[in-house]
């Protein structure tokens, strides 16, 4: 059990932090076009040197490219699923 902890804290020290907030980031927090209020959400991905040497940046492209793309999988499919059972009154 001792080297699955070991396993655990070196994949935590690879893995890319993701931060979700409502308000935009900093770099776009006084920006006019920012868009804020309901169904509005900013994902930020917190990237140290780590993920960008030459070693590891390819994979760290890939591991965002491969988050986007499963977000917008879930938000396909989803969404019209949530539309579909508000419009159609089977909400519970």
């Amino acid at each position: 059990m001792g080297n699955f902890g070991h396993l655990r804290s070196f994949h935590v020290l690879l893995s890319l932090q993701v931060l979700f907030s409502r308000d935009p980031p900093l770099g776009l927090k006084d920006h006019e076009d920012a868009r804020t209020g309901e169904g509005v959400g900013y994902i930020t991905f917190v990237l140290f040197p780590r993920h960008t040497n030459r070693e590891t940046r390819d994979n760290t492209i890939d591991l965002i490219h491969l988050f986007r793309s499963v977000r917008t999988s879930y938000f396909t499919v989803k969404l019209p699923l949530v539309r579909t059972r508000t419009i159609g009154g089977n909400c519970g």
